[in-house]
């Protein structure tokens, strides 16, 4: 997040767990009852989360709209 935020703004975790919540509440993603196929690190406390269909559109779009970095 450090990198992304560009100044190496710190946040908790309560912050990632607020945003998961919101994007299920919105459709965004769902979680997993199981860890996905080939995990071998799996931690009972660990949860996993996929995109669901809408979120893949809303993924789609937003890639089509934002202009792309240069590598």
């Amino acid at each position: 997040m450090a990198e992304r935020t560009r100044c190496g703004i710190k946040r908790p975790a309560s912050t990632l767990y607020d945003a998961l919540a919101r994007r299920v509440d919105q459709g965004l993603i769902a979680e997993l009852d199981a860890p996905p196929p080939g995990t071998t690190d799996h931690d009972a406390r660990r949860r996993y989360y996929s995109l669901t269909e809408t979120g893949r559109d809303v993924a789609r779009r937003a890639r089509r709209v934002q202009p792309q970095k240069p590598d």
